[in-house]
Formats: C-alpha cells, structure tokens, sequence
C-alpha cells in the first residue's frame, strides 16, 4: 500500500463517510441552502436528484447538522426524521416515521400512525418549531408508499404544512415522479435540485482536501494534467474522483515517485473495472470501457443534458469557495483563471428576474417563464443558452414536462390560446428574447430582462417580432402524451374530458369513431377553433384553461410572484 511510503496517517480517498474527509464544494452549498430556505418556508414538497456517487448522502447528513446549528443560533427549532432505508412498506415508513421523531411506532395501522404523528406535528407548530421528513434513495419507494407520503401533506393548518418532506433519489426518480398515477404528488413539488459532479477547481480543492486531511505535507501531490484527467474521467463525481486518486496513488507508489502524473492516472483508469461504473445507472450500453482515453467530455455532456439535466431547482445563495490547504502543495495553473462565482439570480418584488449582462437575458427569460408556471428556483449551472431563434427555449421548455407549441404573432391566436408567451424581437435596438405576460384586444405587457416591462400594441409587437411566438402548456390531467390520443385508454380518458365538458354525448368507448370525431367538433365550435375533428395543440391548450398562468389575468399573469402562491 502507498500509505507508508507517502507517511499517510490514513487512507485519503476512501468511500466510507467519514464526516472529516467531507469537502463542501459549491454544489453542496447550493443544495443546502436551498433545502434550508425551502424547510425553514414551510414549502412542503422538496425533491434532489443526482448521479450515483455525487453526495446526496453526504447532503442529508450535512442538512442535519445544519439544520441543528441554525436552531442553536436562535432560528426555529426543526425535528428531524432521516429515512436511510427506502425498501419499506407504508406501513413500515410510517413506523420509521414516528420513531425518528420518538413517538410510538409499533402500531400497525396507518390511522393510529398517522393520528400520533399529526398530535405531535401539531404540538411542535404551536410552539414555533418545524418537522423535517428526509428520504435517501427515493427512487427504491413503491408507488404506493410514494402515495402515501403525499398524503403526509395533507398534515396541514390553514396557514401552513406541519410538515416538510425532502425526497433525495436518482436521476430516474424523476421518471417515476413522471408517472400518470403520481401526478397529484409531483404536481405538490415546490422545488427541486439536480446535483451534479465537481467543477475542475472544485476537483482539485477536493484531491488537496482529502490529502491533507490524511495528513500529507510535503506531498504527494498532483500535477495540473493530473487533476484534469481526473476530473475528465471521473466527470467530477466523487466516488469515481476517489477510485481513479486512490489507485493513482498506489502506482505512483509502486513506482516510488512522489508525484503523481497524468500518464499514471491514465494507467490508474485502464486498471479499473470501468464498463459498469463509468456510466450512470440505468443508461449503461456499448462503450463503457476506457481504452486510453474516455469518449470526449463534450460528448458526454451533451448526452446529459439532453437527458434533462436542465430540470434542477436551486437558490443561488451562499455562495463560498473552498480555500484548499496550504500545507499541500499544489500545482501551478498552466493556463486559464479560476472561474467566478455564480450571480445570485433573484427575482425583484413582483417575481421578475433582469439580466445585468447580454449573457444573461437568455437566463432571465427562463427564469420568469418557469416562475410563472410556478416552479420557483433553478440552477442556472445547467439552463442551456437560447441562441438562434427559439429552439433552447423549446428544449428548456420541454425538459420541465412543457408541450411546447410555436405559434404566428397574432393577436386573435395568442388571446384565444390564453397562455404567456416568449418571442425574440428588437428591443430598444437589440435582438434579444422577452416575455408576454398579458395582453387584451389593444395591446400586450412584454418584459424585457433589460428594460422591464413595457406596454405595445400587437402591430408594434408584429413587426419587432423576429420569429414565431413560443408556447408552453401542460395537457390534461391523465394524458401523458395528449398527441398520441389515437385508442385504448389513452383515448377513453380523453373522451372523458370531452364529456366532461358537455361535447362528448356517448359512454366512453377507447374508439376514434364518428362520435368522437363530432364531439372534437363540438369543442372547437364552443372555443372558438376552426372545425377539424382531430386533435390539435391549440385544442389541448384550450382544454386546460385554468391550469397555468393566462394572458387576460393581468392581476396574475402580470405578476409571476402571484404563481407561487
């Protein structure tokens, strides 16, 4: 073993949790402040999701100790229940539930569960404390324990939630909270947070950190091209960091040199058994293994993001950086400057975020567009730029579970359609995305990121317009994917709601027949579209009036602070 050899008093990167070898990077710092601010707001529902081995453990424990360090510094006590174990049955998280907490919990009805958790819930909130339910490996709960944790939130005064809930999961939790069955739970979901891997300098903060706490000195240390092909390989994660550093360390070892260089970090990675691991769970396929050298980085970040990296929710506060050892010896930058911190993006009174550069008008169009729709924070980290046109906003729009339709600037189409709308344009002489937020007969309220809101009549909006007008809308309740209403169940719930709404005259059938055909008619007719008798976006659109924001509810629309409440 290298120990020895380097006069280690321990191992540096193993992965057991040892709570002084844990290295806040900014990522976590984000993700703590923002599961603190939405615990200590009584938001409800909060959800992190990250890749294997990116420290979402590591963030409950570290929330915990937060969480009881801000109570002894004068904040409102908060109770906390940390659910490890997510292979339970309700029955059984219930119990779990009530014994964190210190309640009786050998019972095995759900009422008598539920009735002692709800007495003490209660109990806490008249004395100005908070409770805290936080669940690791969510992604391994049932659907029906999923629906049981909901029905947690029903545990409520008139004026707030007694109880906070943070459902910590994989990446394809967020598939599972996708689901038509849990769609009442996923619509409770005040905020949510992708974690992600370790920036390069993070990288190398996080290898000097670990070191040093080993009790290195005089080295070893890595070199510049060292710590970058770590955090190539590894993407930043921190258990593949340790992998890579540990058996990094053991060839230089072997070798008896004191430095750890890039060509060993690449022997490190060929010695591996990477075709499992390198990959994130439950997207593994050809190509895994490393033959030199990983697929390059670019490629690899533009698969993530196309797997929706996008749909993380945050609040950028708090922001610190992590001031390495100097009794560590590291390397000298070859090129390049360590990267700023990010803004912090918050929104004005109204709910209305501005940009202060051209970088970022792209990023406050989204956000205000998100806003209005209710979903609150987001880590800008992973909001793809919109360049031309308006095909990032579609992405965007599409990653957070939008239909996106793009639409003329018309004002008889876009009034009918009743949503808020984006739409590149010259604004005071610049091309740059803005927002339509209301409108009426006469004109339209646009918010432009630089200049605020501004009033114009919809000739001026058509001929500043450079583009189509972009939509986005949610389909009806129970329809996952509206445009494929063609038969089976898919098409019975749809002529559900056409019934519902007085066009559909027969007994739901699953079949796309005549009387079908005439009950879309009728819906058209009654909204004010052309008779076509097939099912189109602006149908759906119409369908749904009420969920959402609304172009002529300026009072609301106008205001995307009102959207959260």
């Amino acid at each position: 073993m290298y120990k020895a050899f380097f006069n280690l008093s321990e191992l540096p990167f193993s992965n057991t949790p040892d709570p002084r070898f844990f290295f806040v990077s900014r990522r976590h710092d984000e993700a703590l402040s923002f599961l603190t601010y939405g615990i200590e707001e009584k938001k409800g529902f909060i959800v992190v999701t990250g890749e294997v081995g990116t420290g979402k453990t590591t963030l409950c424990r570290l929330l915990l100790d937060r969480l009881d360090r801000r109570a002894s510094q004068g904040s409102a006590r908060v109770r906390t229940s940390l659910i490890l174990n997510s292979f339970l049955s309700t029955v059984e998280l219930l119990q779990a539930i009530n014994a964190d907490f210190g309640l009786a919990a050998q019972s095995t009805s759900r009422k008598a569960l539920i009735d002692e958790l709800n007495k003490f819930l209660l109990a806490e909130a008249s004395g100005g404390g908070n409770a805290v339910v936080i669940v690791d490996e969510a992604q391994n709960l049932s659907p029906e324990t999923l629906e049981q944790i909901r029905m947690l939130s029903n545990l409520e005064t008139e004026k707030e939630k007694l109880v906070q809930i943070v459902l910590v999961g994989q990446p394809e939790f967020r598939e599972t909270l996708g689901r038509t069955d849990l769609r009442q739970l996923s619509q409770r979901i005040s905020l949510r947070y992708h974690m992600t891997g370790l920036s390069a300098d993070e990288t190398s903060g996080y290898l000097r950190h670990r070191l040093q706490t080993a009790g290195a000195r005089d080295g070893p240390f890595f070199t510049t091209r060292a710590e970058e092909k770590i955090h190539e390989f590894s993407r930043g994660t921190p258990r593949l960091i340790n992998r890579i550093a540990d058996q990094a360390l053991s060839l230089a070892g072997q070798r008896e040199s004191g430095t750890v260089t890039h060509e060993m970090v690449e022997a490190a990675v060929l010695e591996l058994d990477w075709r499992a691991e390198s990959q994130p769970q439950g997207r593994k396929g050809k190509g895994g293994a490393l033959l030199g050298r990983l697929a390059h980085p670019a490629v690899l970040g533009g698969a993530f993001l196309g797997l929706g990296l996008a749909a993380a929710a945050a609040i950028q506060i708090g922001w610190r950086p992590y001031a390495a050892p100097a009794v560590v010896p590291g390397p000298v930058r070859e090129a390049g400057r360590p990267a700023s911190p990010p803004a912090a993006w918050m929104p004005d009174a109204k709910g209305y975020f501005h940009a202060r550069t051209p970088e970022e008008i792209s990023v406050a169009v989204i956000l205000t567009f998100l806003r209005l729709w209710g979903v609150e924070m987001i880590n800008v980290d992973f909001l793809p730029r919109m360049s031309e046109k308006d095909a990032r906003l579609t992405d965007v729009g599409k990653t957070f579970g939008f239909f996106v339709s793009k639409v003329d600037v018309d004002s008889r189409r876009l009034l009918r359609l009743n949503r808020p709308f984006a739409v590149f344009g010259t604004w005071s002489g610049e091309r740059r995305p803005a927002l339509a937020v209301w409108g009426n007969e006469r004109e339209v309220g646009l918010f432009d990121p630089v200049s605020g809101m501004t009033t114009l009549s919809w000739s001026d909006l058509t001929k500043k317009a450079d583009g189509r007008a972009v939509v986005w809308w949610k389909g009806p309740a129970g329809l996952a994917d509206p445009f494929s209403v063609k038969r089976g169940s898919t098409l019975m719930r749809f002529q559900e709601i056409l019934a519902a709404a007085g066009d559909y005259k027969a007994v739901p059938d699953g079949r796309l027949g005549p009387r079908t055909r005439e009950a879309i008619r009728r819906a058209e007719a009654r909204l004010g579209l052309p008779a076509s008798g097939a099912v189109s976006g602006d149908l759906l659109i119409l369908l749904t009036q009420g969920q959402g924001p609304t172009l002529k509810e300026p009072s609301r629309a106008g205001t995307p602070l009102e959207a959260l409440r």
